[in-house]
């Protein structure tokens, strides 16, 4: 399928760990996800981009952040932790 098919995805996790996934996801070896957005609950990370995806939040923005998503019509279809 292509990237547009894939699942929104909210991923949730420190930096380190989901720079792993994300790149699991850009070789294909993690496949139907399509990383909208990340929480993490490590301070430092907020505002980081990591492989292009931004990290806008802390664990407890997840009901906003689905939310938010829903109200650009791009609802969440996946939440992984890392």
């Amino acid at each position: 399928p292509s990237r547009r098919e894939d699942a929104p995805t909210l991923l949730l996790g420190r930096s380190s760990d989901i720079e792993v996934l994300l790149r699991a996801i850009e070789t294909g070896a993690v496949r139907n996800m399509r990383p909208v957005a990340i929480l993490s609950p490590r301070e430092i990370d907020l505002g980081q981009v990591i492989r292009g995806v931004k990290v806008t939040g802390d664990f407890a923005d997840l009901d906003d952040e689905v939310a938010a998503a829903r109200a650009r019509n791009a609802p969440i279809r996946r939440i992984v932790m890392t």
